[in-house]
């Protein structure tokens, strides 16, 4: 790939809106509830649950980026956006990648870099996404790159 030519995958703006806001809205929809019906209902174990759990999610979901609302590529690194916010990958520095499939929902969950609780986890759903397959092709032979599949081979029946 061209070194000025950057490759852009994402969303239409209705599909963003529900894959990536919406679970936002949601989560501070039931934020609000929670902190109104503690206000009124001390006791109540579900709104104080939902006032201590809905904020770390949110913090999760917009500081991950586990949503991404587009997905970059320059040929020199990989980077995934949301929230006005980015995290950037350079493929020559990748030591893992990793690619589960979920074929009920056509949705995947890439891992990519280093352990981190906070960058390196994204959901997304390459049929969507504009050149979705051509992202995925890159995606699978960096995978396959970095975690060859090994081949078995059957084991022998021994007789004694």
């Amino acid at each position: 790939m061209d070194e000025n030519t950057v490759k852009v995958y994402k969303y239409r703006p209705l599909k963003y809106f529900l894959s990536s806001i919406g679970p936002v809205m949601i989560i501070v929809f039931l934020l609000l509830l929670g902190i109104i019906g503690k206000t009124k209902d001390p006791s109540n174990g579900l709104y104080e649950a939902l006032v201590i759990v809905l904020p770390v999610l949110l913090l999760f979901e917009i500081f991950a980026l586990n949503q991404p609302a587009k997905i970059t590529d320059n040929g020199e690194q990989i980077s995934f956006y949301a929230y006005g916010r980015s995290h950037h990958f350079k493929w020559a520095d990748l030591t893992y990648l990793k690619i589960k499939r979920f074929p009920l929902t056509s949705k995947v969950h890439l891992r990519i870099g280093r352990n981190n609780v906070l960058k390196g986890r994204y959901w997304f759903f390459p049929k969507e996404l504009s050149n979705g397959q051509e992202l995925m092709d890159k995606l699978n032979e960096w995978e396959q790159k970095l975690q060859p599949v090994e081949v078995t081979r059957p084991t022998q029946n021994k007789k004694h």
